[in-house]
């Protein structure tokens, strides 16, 4: 007698084979979506981490122009919305920092150019770095961007700006000397061009002059001379000497203030015996003098 089948047993665990192996390939293609999808999500972030700095800088530059910024509805990592008043909440609330860091951030994109900045942002080059670079002039700049450009760290593209700026402003030091040298020469030149007119003028006024006039102006001008003369001695001179009296002992500085007022009267008794005159230093000889001068003025 041949043994009875049943089918129905086998049928059943066929089925649920079946139904295990759809769900574990279902499970599978999940995974394998899930995997496609975090690699994909990676390979976009890789893409344009390259150029998220210059592109948040470019977001910036948009907002800033633009007249809706109220309008604007930002949504908060809590997943509350607000909405900005001004560029600077707007720039605090987005990237975390205030309206004048992104200034600074745009003019340094705009002068180290899109991928030199990348760089230097990704090296970690600070606002100070940034704002040293700017300054340079553009060839010196354009050496920073080679430094940048050609994989350099950031201490060596540090110690480039540094060293720029070092002989920027050592040239700009250069410089100002030289024209405030130039300044001074011109000064003097033109005091020298002064005094040289004064006294051409002063020589053809007197040519032109009668010989009493040209007596009057020549006593005019002796006079002044001394009593500039005199000045420098009452006031100039014999304050030094009162200032050196109340320094110490008299007595040690009587040497040394006596030389001094020797000096000068050594020159007056110099200018005295060059030109025979008389010594009228005191009040009758002043008044011999005069009355002999009025004598020969009505002689």
């Amino acid at each position: 007698m041949q043994d009875i089948v049943d089918t129905t047993v086998d049928q059943e665990k066929i089925e649920g084979a079946m139904v295990a192996m759809r769900e574990q390939a279902q499970e599978d293609q999940l995974e394998l979506l899930e995997l496609a999808s975090n690699v994909g999500a990676l390979q976009a972030l890789e893409l344009t981490r390259s150029f998220v700095a210059a592109a948040t800088v470019q977001l910036f530059d948009k907002v800033r122009e633009s007249k809706r910024i109220k309008d604007l509805p930002i949504r908060l990592p809590d997943g509350t919305v607000a909405m900005a008043t001004t560029v600077d909440e707007f720039c605090r609330l987005v990237f975390g920092k205030p309206r004048t860091a992104m200034v600074e951030a745009s003019e340094s994109l705009q002068a180290l150019g899109e991928t030199a900045y990348e760089l230097a942002s990704r090296l970690g080059l600070n606002r100070n770095a940034m704002r040293a670079a700017r300054a340079l002039p553009p060839e010196k700049l354009e050496v920073v961007r080679l430094a940048i450009s050609n994989g350099s760290t950031k201490a060596d593209v540090l110690s480039v700006i540094e060293d720029l700026a070092e002989k920027v402003e050592e040239s700009a030091k250069a410089l100002e000397d030289a024209k405030a040298d130039l300044v001074a020469k011109d000064q003097v030149l033109e005091d020298k061009n002064k005094s040289i007119d004064k006294l051409k003028a002063a020589q053809k006024r007197i040519q032109a002059a009668s010989m009493d006039d040209q007596l009057a102006d020549l006593k005019k001008e002796a006079t002044a001379l001394a009593a500039d003369a005199e000045g420098a001695i009452v006031g100039g001179l014999r304050q030094a000497l009162l200032a050196l009296s109340r320094h110490g002992e008299i007595d040690s500085q009587n040497v040394f203030m006596s030389g001094l007022v020797g000096q000068v009267q050594a020159q007056l008794t110099a200018l005295r015996g060059e030109f025979d005159l008389p010594d009228t230093s005191s009040a009758a000889d002043q008044q011999l003098a005069a009355e002999h001068a009025a004598w020969n003025k009505t002689a």
